[in-house]
């Protein structure tokens, strides 16, 4: 119950599979649990543009992007 990645990769598979509610409740908990974690809030930022909240997506992407200012250059969204 407290281990980030986990909630963070069952996130992704949620993702993947098309259920975003799923993934963003997961994502949500990956925050609470590690609130610097970067990939999440990429992730959530996706989740959130896939439901229509446009001002969620970018203030998430910024986040990611505060937190580590090389994620859209690594290769993370490949």
């Amino acid at each position: 119950p407290g281990y980030a990645n986990g909630y963070f990769w069952r996130a992704e598979a949620h993702r993947a599979r098309g259920l975003l509610p799923q993934a963003l409740k997961d994502l949500e908990k990956t925050l609470s649990l590690q609130p610097e974690h970067a990939l999440a809030y990429l992730s959530r930022g996706l989740v959130r543009g896939a439901l229509g909240d446009g001002k969620g997506r970018i203030a998430d992407f910024k986040r990611a992007r505060k937190i580590n200012p090389n994620l859209f250059n690594s290769g993370a969204l490949h």
